[in-house]
């Protein structure tokens, strides 16, 4: 079913409902932030999530229509029908959970965390050959030969005494490869006892910590039964009931509304690294889908809603596909080509992309060249680590990327990628914005140039300009880099 007869099916209704199922891992949360609950119930998507991320998505698209520079008077002049501090909103919407085509959800039970925790730290703590200039980790060279599957305990576990050759053969003049092959061997060790007590579900929930944001929502984790509450829910395994009922709402509005919760379900995301490809949810009886023409559909329908009245549409919204994205291991310096195309590898893809250390590397910069010419504030905020990095003067909390970047999926493999920004100058933010680099005692403002995978540094002086290099160094390093097709 096309999104034009979804559409026209809401005249003169005041009820739909749809079937929805995530196309790429769901990782949501309660009001713990858990995905699942201790009987393995994962938690679904809720009604006030799934209108709150709708909202947003009403407002970027009205902005930009208008082409205002801020959000700032939208709500009480557009979308009063969703409620406001006064009124009760006229659209009710109820979720309901329905069984889903995977099951189990997760990948490992309660009872297995122990076992998924200790075989976490020992690939977190895996030995490293540390010399005068660097530390090499036997982690990177097997993610050399990883391919397209990409299964860390396969490769670690198959690292074989050829590839221990390798390193001897490399570091054995330095005198430290004794030291490291004997701490090597233990941790293999421990690491085969381990996975005895694991599922293969178990094993392939370890591809995720090869996603930085993964990674970075699992530092100060301690504890083996958080890791099982925050797993993300596999593709296919969660599945809900839509019902989206008209309680006064204007007609026009509410096909608006209608149209971008289903553009939001699909294409933007909802719950936790949304705008990095997770939360993906695919209409059920929808057969054929096409992203550019459900787009320009939701902007018809905003257009025709916004300028009721004499209003002349101002907008351009710089969408880019991506045909056949490939993976950069910046680690090891090397583009590896997408074949597996199932959606975790693809989550992998995206979320190397968003590293300012990969785009250092990807056009043979070191990585410890200083960062402020690296702009990736565009990509959410704050954006720090070691008490470095961006954020915005007298503001806490996080703040949205203004780039999803969105893989097409149908939960067992994917596509294409396509990479949607929203942008709006916020001149009075973006002068608070500060950046603290590894050798800034104090943050202060951010570079004024920036440079762009073409190696050149160009003034940036507008937010739109950070969004368009920010672009720019997305599609460079999913296309391939240097070498893409």
């Amino acid at each position: 079913m096309e999104i034009f007869d979804i559409v026209d099916q809401l005249i003169n209704k005041n009820k739909v409902e749809f079937i929805f199922i995530n196309s790429t891992p769901w990782w949501g949360g309660n009001e713990f932030g858990y995905t699942f609950g201790d009987e393995g119930n994962v938690t679904v998507p809720s009604a006030n999530t799934i209108v709150g991320k709708t909202r947003w998505l009403m407002r970027n698209i009205i902005v930009q229509i208008l082409g205002l520079n801020s959000f700032d008077g939208i709500d009480e002049r557009f979308l009063k029908d969703l409620g406001t501090l006064n009124s009760r909103s006229k659209i009710a919407v109820r979720v309901t959970r329905c069984e889903g085509n995977a099951n189990p959800s997760y990948y490992f039970s309660k009872n297995e965390a122990s076992y998924i925790f200790k075989t976490a730290k020992l690939l977190e703590n895996w030995p490293t050959i540390k010399n005068k200039q660097r530390a090499i980790s036997s982690k990177n060279l097997i993610r050399e030969s990883i391919g397209n599957k990409i299964d860390i305990i396969k490769n670690i576990m198959n690292f074989t005494q050829d590839d221990n050759e390798k390193i001897k053969n490399k570091y054995s003049k330095e005198g430290i490869f004794n030291n490291y092959n004997s701490i090597f061997q233990e941790h293999k060790s421990s690491l085969e006892v381990a996975l005895c007590y694991l599922s293969e579900s178990a094993k392939e929930y370890f591809r995720y910590f090869l996603i930085p944001r993964f990674i970075l929502a699992h530092i100060r984790v301690d504890s083996p039964e958080e890791y099982y509450y925050m797993q993300p829910a596999k593709p296919k395994s969660v599945k809900i009931k839509v019902e989206v009922i008209n309680n006064g709402a204007d007609e026009d509005f509410f096909n608006f509304f209608v149209t971008s919760l289903i553009f939001t379900m699909k294409y933007m995301g909802i719950g936790k690294a949304a705008t990095r490809g997770f939360g993906r949810f695919i209409l059920t009886d929808q057969q054929t889908s096409d992203f550019q023409t459900e787009f320009n559909s939701l902007l018809k329908i905003g257009t025709q809603l916004v300028c009721k009245e004499a209003c002349k549409p101002n907008f351009d919204i710089p969408i880019i596909r991506i045909d056949n994205p490939q993976i950069f291991f910046f680690k090891v310096k090397r583009f590896e080509k997408i074949t597996g195309k199932d959606p975790i590898t693809y989550l992998i893809a995206i979320g190397n992309a968003t590293l300012k250390v990969a785009w250092k590397i990807a056009i043979k910069k070191n990585y410890k060249d200083k960062g402020a010419a690296y702009h990736t504030w565009t990509l959410g905020l704050p954006r720090s680590q070691h008490k470095t990095g961006y954020l915005i003067d007298e503001e806490e909390g996080r703040r949205i990327s203004y780039i999803t970047i969105s893989p097409i999926c149908d939960g067992n493999t994917c596509d294409k990628i396509y990479l949607i920004p929203f942008i709006y100058e916020e001149k009075e933010e973006f002068k608070k914005l500060r950046y603290k680099g590894g050798h800034d005692r104090q943050p202060k403002s951010i570079y004024n140039k920036a440079i762009t995978p073409d190696k050149k540094e160009y003034p940036v002086n507008a937010v739109r300009d950070h969004v368009y290099i920010a672009l720019s160094w997305l599609r460079y390093i999913l296309s391939g880099g240097d070498n893409a097709s």
